[in-house]
């Protein structure tokens, strides 16, 4: 089980980012190096593949079957855990060795996605186990206001990928009126 860590605001410890330039040791980042890459795009789209695509796809496949449960523990979980993973790739893809470094905009909209869809599910991991003060009963609105959301999270990741030839996620479906 996945417990979301509530901050004083009341909201998932941790939602909030620090911006497009992430750092790692030595203070690597994407910043400034636009189109400045050292290894070939054949080396990014296989590393990409295999060190981001993949488990992504994985992440979200179970968030989605976790939605369809209906069960709000199931998904409190799943969005937790797509909540953590799509942080962790934020950073990942500024880190100039793993996967190269390309338009600023496209990862500055990809920072932007990734962080109003963390928002959501952080609420609802937080409302699917009635913490933070959040309650089951918002489960249902956080869903709907969920899903256009990730369809805008997936076109930027595959926007970012795109600039490499990396592998193109599936779109969600777009949300109904």
């Amino acid at each position: 089980m996945v417990l979301a860590a509530c901050g004083s605001s009341g909201t998932p410890s941790g939602s909030s980012s620090s911006g497009v330039v992430t750092t790692i040791s030595g203070n690597e980042t994407c910043a400034g190096q636009s189109g400045q890459n050292g290894a070939s795009p054949d080396s990014y789209r296989e590393q990409y593949a295999t060190g981001m695509a993949k488990q992504l796809k994985a992440t979200i496949s179970t968030y989605l079957t976790a939605v369809q449960s209906g069960d709000s523990q199931r998904v409190a979980d799943a969005a937790g855990a797509l909540a953590a993973e799509i942080r962790a790739d934020a950073r990942l893809v500024n880190i100039p060795r793993l996967y190269g470094c390309y338009n600023a905009k496209v990862l500055a909209n990809l920072q932007k996605a990734t962080d109003t869809l963390a928002t959501t599910l952080d609420a609802l991991s937080c409302a699917g186990v009635n913490m933070c003060n959040k309650t089951q009963s918002e489960v249902p609105r956080l869903l709907v206001q969920e899903k256009p959301q990730e369809r805008t999270y997936v076109e930027a990741v595959n926007a970012y990928a795109a600039q490499f030839g990396g592998e193109q996620l599936a779109l969600p479906p777009a949300p109904t009126t």
